[in-house]
């Protein structure tokens, strides 16, 4: 029996709906592809600018470092001095200088353009003004606009990537059915393929595609950015700087760390759906959120400051969107509120803190309300998780913590294992250089590596060791990814106060005591009973693996005093108000000569200004400062011209405490310390001391009536 011809109005409208979503769909893509050319443009003019700011602080010196003979003095008496004013001139108007000629221009041409080339190869753009600030702005416009219509270029990417290639079969399968006569001529066979592709060609129009296509076209059409473009990037410029990494393409080179291509080109294909993450992803923090989830059990090592615990989040974001309830992170004390304030800040997943003295009802809680739970390594020994209980995902952080086998935590956190589907283990310790400490994390999460790293221990340096671990761990350093993005990294550390901490912080509130107030965390002479002490101690430690120097500032002497005793050995100071400049410098000069690991301790009002530490890429605040000015000065010690790596700024902050109200109100009252902010008459001078101590009033009267609802610890 002949195939019933379908119907043809039917065919022709649905067609027409299709073709209709895709033309949407694909205006979307040029529209955005025109945009991002536009970006690349802008950016190439910034970089453009760099390159010629770069050049001029080469003096002409430089291109006779290959000893080619050119007559430096010639150009030195035409008024050149440096290769900039070179860069943009002719080879015709180089050889009308006097004493040049025809040779000698040829070869200073070539030379120009040779180190030309080679810098702007090598250079990062930077996201600052330079003399000239319509270039950034041009760009930070595009930008902000690129940015804004974000969701709705996704959304049409991924439809065009689920549907297209059906539309465009159905599409043109069904079209023989349009045709009278092609309908007459064709053999059954076709008959009956174009009567399927008429039925999948309606089938996409109900699905819900048209729809979807039409929300999104409609979206992209009505994204505005919001605010100023330039007033967002002085407020935030890191998420500007993101938005140029994916246009541009920059920093892709070691995104994937030592991943070999093949497992690369698998990561990358890893499909992860972050709409419950809050946050914009660098494209390495991408790769490794699908390097977590696509290889299962992942040690995760990228150096401090990029992102681990990001990475981390996004990765229970997509797990949580695959249907996962219930994941746990295992973490020291020091952190706790950090990994809380972090999961909070970063996603849309409901957190619970397990840990003191009502863990068993916060654990159960937990267990019947799901998603993210964070506890302790030494609350973790005693979690009782029914039997058939599972895990999307296990996070240990600081994963050293377990290294030994025969430890109490490394043994609850194996028990812990067993009920998880996806292990993440998290260090920023470079273990390169510490196998054996390596294979113990490696024997939980993949025991067949472990073997292999054991049998080339002894090449650990070399490219057959990583090969042969690279299916399970992943480490990025700095320098690998960070090109135009920030040189200056700054992390909040919040720390939770010990018993010892309280009982000092309620005694300076109500004595009214704010400068006392100011040290919560560093009353104490036993300092292993201190959390900032705790964290810097970490910090330190971390930065020491990592060939760091560090250098710690705090208002108080006396806190500076306890800080040194933390550093130890390693350390040199305190620089206070007492040293004379001339030992000041020579402390600077012996900290500088010190080998890597190296700790500098400051009073921010004697070391905040006026010397130069370079060698330091870490900065810790011990207290949050009254003053902007003081931080911004202070960081500037090390962050500065002759700064070769990015710098790293922690501030120390207990959670409940006058830290998180001095935090909180600077920022949200920003124009009252507006004046602090730069390097002005103005951002030197103190408020009115009447401002000042009706601020300090209200701060001390919050904190009271806060501390009269709770008890000590």
């Amino acid at each position: 029996m002949a195939a019933a011809r379908p119907d043809t109005k039917k065919i022709k409208a649905t067609a027409g709906r299709l073709r209709d979503a895709m033309r949407m769909l694909h205006l979307i893509e040029k529209d955005s592809q025109i945009l991002e050319k536009s970006i690349k443009k802008a950016a190439d003019a910034l970089a453009e600018e760099q390159l010629a700011e770069f050049l001029s602080g080469l003096g002409v010196e430089e291109l006779n470092r290959d000893k080619r003979g050119i007559r430096i003095s010639a150009l030195k008496n035409a008024g050149i001095e440096n290769i900039g004013q070179l860069y943009k001139r002719s080879k015709g108007s180089l050889e009308n200088i006097e004493g040049i000629g025809q040779t000698n221009a040829a070869l200073i041409h070539h030379s120009v353009q040779t180190i030309a080339a080679s810098a702007r190869e090598n250079m990062h753009i930077k996201l600052s003004a330079g003399k000239n600030e319509k270039e950034l702005t041009r760009l930070i416009e595009l930008l902000h606009q690129y940015s804004a219509a974000a969701q709705a270029r996704m959304a049409a990417e991924e439809l065009l990537a689920d549907f297209s290639g059906e539309v465009d079969t159905a599409l043109s399968a069904s079209s023989r059915a349009l045709s009278t006569l092609g309908w007459l001529f064709s053999s059954a066979a076709q008959k009956k393929q174009a009567g399927e592709a008429a039925v999948e060609l309606f089938a996409l129009a109900d699905c819900g595609f048209v729809e979807k296509s039409r929300l999104v076209y409609t979206d992209f059409q009505q994204s505005k950015p919001v605010g100023n473009a330039m007033e967002e990037f002085r407020k935030n410029s890191a998420p500007f700087a993101v938005t140029l990494e994916y246009v541009s393409g920059m920093g892709a080179a070691g995104d994937t760390g030592a991943v070999p291509a093949e497992l690369a080109q698998a990561v990358s294909a890893r499909k992860a759906d972050l709409s419950l993450l809050k946050a914009t992803l660098r494209p390495y923090q991408l790769f490794g959120t699908k390097y977590i989830l696509n290889q299962k059990n992942t040690l995760l090592g990228d150096e401090m400051g990029l992102g681990k615990t990001m990475q981390a989040i996004a990765a229970m974001a997509a797990l949580k969107k695959e249907g996962h309830g219930h994941f746990l992170v295992v973490c020291p004390a020091s952190v706790l509120v950090n990994w809380c304030r972090e999961i909070e800040k970063f996603s849309l997943l409901p957190v619970t803190e397990i840990h003191g003295a009502d863990k068993i009802d916060e654990l159960y809680d937990w267990l019947h309300g799901g998603c993210v739970a964070v506890t302790t390594y030494e609350t973790a020994r005693s979690l009782p998780l029914p039997d058939n209980f599972r895990l999307g995902l296990l996070i240990a952080d600081e994963a050293h913590y377990i290294k030994n086998p025969a430890a109490l935590r490394t043994r609850a956190v194996l028990g812990l294992c067993g009920h998880a589907e996806n292990l993440l283990f998290m260090t920023g310790t470079p273990l390169e250089n510490r196998v054996d400490e390596m294979c113990a994390l490696l024997d939980i999460l993949s025991p067949q590596t472990a073997i292999k790293a054991r049998e080339l221990r002894y090449i650990s340096d070399a490219p057959q060791f990583r090969e042969s671990i690279a299916g399970v761990y992943l480490r990025r350093t700095r320098e690998d990814v960070l090109t135009e993005l920030p040189d200056k990294i700054e992390k909040d550390q919040w720390c939770r106060p010990t018993a010892e901490d309280w009982k000092w912080y309620f005694a300076e509130v109500f004595a009214r005591n704010f400068m006392g107030m100011r040290r919560i965390g560093w009353h104490t002479e036993q300092l292993e009973k201190s959390s900032k002490a705790q964290r810097l101690r970490e910090i330190t430690e971390l930065a020491r693996q990592e060939g760091r120097k560090v250098l710690i500032f705090s208002y108080f002497r006396e806190t500076a005093e306890k800080a040194l005793k933390i550093a130890g050995e390693n350390a040199f100071g305190p620089i206070t108000g007492s040293v004379p400049s001339a030992k000041r410098q020579e402390i600077v000069d012996a900290f500088t000569a010190a080998p890597d690991g190296a700790v500098l301790v400051c009073q921010i009002t004697a070391g905040g200004t006026g010397l130069n530490i370079q060698a330091a890429s870490v900065v810790v605040f011990c207290e949050p400062q009254i003053k902007p000015s003081l931080e911004t000065q202070a960081v500037s010690r090390a962050y500065r011209m002759g700064q070769a790596r990015s710098v790293l700024v922690y501030r120390l902050l207990c959670e409940g405490t006058v830290d998180d109200d001095m935090v909180s109100m600077l920022r949200d009252k920003q124009d009252i310390f507006d004046s602090f902010a730069d390097e002005s008459v103005a951002g030197r001078e103190s408020l009115a001391d009447a401002d000042m101590r009706k601020w300090i009033d209200e701060l001390i009267d919050a904190q009271m009536e806060k501390l009269r609802k709770t008890s000590l610890p």
